[in-house]
């Protein structure tokens, strides 16, 4: 049985919980400077185009213009040609905002526009243009993995760089296969409305070192990598970057940094995402050029919409092989990418592969290949599931595919192929370390499975040639998974033991909205035994954190986890060595709490921990802190994995194509839910994945490649009333190793099955396929055969 934990798993409130419910708590866009300048972008009106000339006179010679930044001055970071319409061409940076856009307008650039690609059908034909010249629109994916020798329980062992992804011999496992289910034109188009705090930068040089305040999930990531940047940054030690409080980032602030130079697919740095937003870069260099503090956030939702909020469209073909009794014994899979025309390689490196890690229970063999397309569309970000949606909206239809032609019911299809603890975890991306075997380190799809079951009356599901009329109803279910941050990332974590009792805990965790920074409240209070109150998070500072690798990928929870741990650990190992003496007995017959030293045989023979602090010999008044550290990554071995089913029972009218009464059950194997509270709060964010079903998705005008719904009218943002949702979880992995207190991410996958659970929902009421997202009225009435 686990242990009862004192803190961990409690509703406890989030450090900074009161400043936000009071408005005063203070994000990046909050702050001001004195003698502040401010900065606004100039954007291409073009979706592909030449930079001939840009004439700035008339600009730099307006009262209270400071600089004018374009390719002429910065040539390493300014853009001579653009790609799509709203590309930063030029940055004004003035005495206010007013005369920076006033100074903006007069700034006359000559462009000689070029032949430009908006559709992604069209941009696959050879003769389409090319955003680059030198590359194929069509560009594959080349840093894929293929794992082999596997050991005696049939892990694998070793991973190489490959064509496609993937194991074991594809054509076996289909030649082994009773049938054959095959089918594709699957499509996912989705853009996350940017509701967080628009990007920007406030960035003040003092000579020396920059201090930067900018919304960020990779603050100690971003002070690295200015060092190799093009903006003049050469040492870590020149950087300070403070990010106390952010709005929701969603994946979408992980590289975002915006200092990359222009670069083409080719370019290592400029294809891996971050660069073409530019804001912080602008900033950063108007500062040193003129030791000045310089504030350049977006002006407009419009050009928020459209720098790193949406993740571009995505076509699936799938091809399925199972036996008679439903198990599966080959997959083979192809994914297009529309990337836009930067490309974010990182959707793709982080997508897990479905069959990798949901199904690697019974399949012996599987192929997935992956192909990037280019188009004159602005770049991709991650956004929550990485890639994952996209893909499961076509694989979770087909198993149901696959489960009507074995006459199986889908949930048992799922139950007889579903990971389980001990089974192969295996993540493609090269992105992380592959030094040995991957397993899962808990799962209990069957418990998920036959809870949601229960609890939306599967029992009661009839198939679709029962239902006539015009309102139908259908329920539909989709298993998901995504990996929780992968081999070889990390973080540190010191933790600072003070003479009251009290204790801090210095970690560079972004705080984003999950609750993350409590959670390492609660993990510090639980492992030093002493209540949550006598915690405190130190983070949002450069200055006063440690090291700790982007915060994505639902990756906080065993990244810090660790970290957080073992630092508490190494104070108490030095905490217990000096009080081991004053209380005459060794090191290890001692325990704490509640900020005391006790002898573990003898409870009443106990100290403050102040009484240890005191046995350092130094002047009493002035007691030591102990400081305890660690450095930690994710090792090869059970791997921290997010594991979830979602359910869906909806009405169509088929007269209309109007989606009705949708609700969702959602059920995440949470391992150990770190506060319950946050847990459940997280799971109603299946909203934000519904959102893109709605229509949240970026429509251009293919003529001009102008962006048309930039605003919070024409671009549908989900609320409760158009879905309900009945969250809960499961705790299978209480002692999974992946963690010290068993807990697992749950922030992606509640994402990842939505739109196929609708999609398999929809069939069960109609009879029709629905292999397009959005999933608009117009798609369903043509799905239907009415227009």
């Amino acid at each position: 049985m686990a242990k009862e934990l004192k803190v961990v798993g409690k509703p406890l409130p989030k450090q900074g919980d009161e400043l936000r419910a009071t408005g005063t708590a203070m994000y990046s866009s909050d702050y001001k400077m004195p003698g502040m300048l401010h900065g606004v972008i100039l954007r291409s009106p073009y979706a592909s185009a030449d930079i001939v000339d840009i004439d700035t006179s008339a600009a730099e010679a307006m009262t209270g213009v400071k600089l004018v930044m374009t390719y002429k001055n910065f040539p390493s970071f300014c853009a001579t040609s653009v790609q799509y319409v709203g590309y930063p061409v030029a940055c004004v940076v003035a005495l206010t905002e007013e005369i920076a856009e006033k100074a903006m307008e007069l700034i006359k650039v000559e462009y000689k526009p070029k032949p430009f690609v908006i559709d992604p059908v069209e941009a696959l034909d050879p003769d389409s243009p090319r955003v680059f010249p030198d590359t194929p629109n069509a560009y594959p994916f080349k840093l894929n993995s293929i794992f082999t020798d596997p050991n005696e329980k049939g892990l694998f062992t070793k991973r190489e760089l490959a064509e496609c992804d993937g194991y074991g011999d594809l054509e076996a496992g289909f030649k082994e296969a009773d049938i054959i289910v095959e089918d594709d034109g699957y499509s996912f188009a989705t853009q996350h409305a940017p509701v967080p705090e628009r990007r920007g930068a406030l960035v003040d040089y003092d000579g020396e070192r920059i201090t930067m305040y900018v919304v960020t999930q990779s603050a100690q990531s971003i002070r690295n990598a200015l060092c190799w940047s093009t903006v003049g940054i050469t040492s870590p030690l020149k950087v300070r970057i403070l990010s106390e409080f952010n709005s929701g980032t969603f994946g979408a602030r992980g590289d975002d940094a915006g200092f990359w130079p222009d670069g083409s697919p080719d370019d290592p740095v400029a294809f891996m995402g971050g660069g073409h937003d530019k804001s912080s870069g602008f900033a950063i260099m108007a500062a040193m050029t003129l030791r000045k503090p310089v504030r350049i956030f977006y002006t407009s939702n419009e050009e928020n919409f459209f720098h790193f909020w949406g993740r571009g469209s995505a076509n699936v073909k799938v091809r399925m092989g199972f036996k008679k009794d439903g198990t599966l014994t080959a997959w083979d899979q192809e994914e297009l990418l529309n990337c836009g025309q930067f490309g974010n390689r990182w959707t793709l490196f982080f997508r897990n592969g479905t069959p990798m890690f949901m199904y690697s229970h019974n399949l012996p063999a599987t192929r997935i290949k992956k192909t990037a397309l280019l188009t004159n569309i602005p770049g991709m970000v991650g956004w929550s599931g990485y890639g994952n949606p996209e893909v499961m909206f076509a694989t979770e239809q087909v198993m149901d595919i696959a489960a009507e032609k074995l006459g199986m019911d889908p949930v048992e299809l799922r139950k007889k192929n579903c990971a389980m603890p001990g089974d192969n975890a295996l993540n493609c991306s090269q992105a992380y370390m592959f030094t040995g075997a991957n397993w899962f380190g808990s799962a209990d799809y069957p418990q998920l499975l036959d809870k949601l079951a229960a609890q939306i009356g599967w029992e009661k599901r009839k198939p679709h040639t029962e239902k006539t009329g015009v309102i139908r109803s259908g329920m539909g279910m989709a298993l998901t998974c995504q990996q929780c941050a992968g081999e070889g990332v990390g973080a540190n974590a010191l933790v600072k033991l003070n003479v009251d009792g009290t204790a801090e805990i210095c970690v560079t965790y972004a705080d984003i909205g999950q609750g993350g920074r409590s959670a390492c409240r609660q993990m510090t209070a639980e492992a030093l035994n002493i209540s949550f109150d006598k915690v405190r998070v130190v983070a949002g500072d450069t200055d006063a954190t440690v090291w700790g690798t982007c915060n994505a990928c639902s990756g906080g929870t065993v990244k810090y986890g660790w970290a957080v741990y073992n630092a508490c650990q190494d104070a108490l190992k030095d905490l217990f060595a000096l009080g081991a003496p004053v209380l005459g007995v060794f090191p290890e017959e001692l325990a704490t709490e509640n900020g005391e030293i006790y002898v573990k045989a003898d409870p009443s023979k106990r100290m403050p921990w102040a009484g240890a602090f005191f046995n350092q010999h130094n002047n009493e008044a002035d007691p030591y802190q102990i400081i305890g550290k660690s450095t930690w990554s994710v090792p090869a071995g059970a791997k921290n994995i997010e594991k979830a089913a979602t359910f869906c029972s909806l009405d169509v009218d088929t007269e209309t194509g109007e989606l009705k009464n949708v609700k969702f059950y959602h059920c995440a194997d949470v391992g150990r839910a770190l506060n319950d509270k946050d847990t459940r709060a997280q799971l109603l964010r299946i909203h934000h994945g519904w959102e893109s079903a709605l229509g949240g998705t970026m429509r251009l005008d293919s003529a001009t490649g102008k962006l048309l719904n930039g605003n919070y009218i024409d671009y549908p943002v989900a609320t409760m009333w158009e879905c309900d949702v009945e969250p809960s979880y499961i705790e299978s992995g209480e002692n999974d190793p992946s963690h010290p207190y068993g807990a697992v991410g749950l922030g992606q996958a509640l994402q990842n099955a939505v739109h196929a659970a609708a999609a398999n929902a929809i069939y069960n009421a109609t009879g029709v396929r629905i292999k397009q997202v959005p999933m608009t009225p117009d798609v369903i009435l043509k799905a239907l055969g009415k227009i």
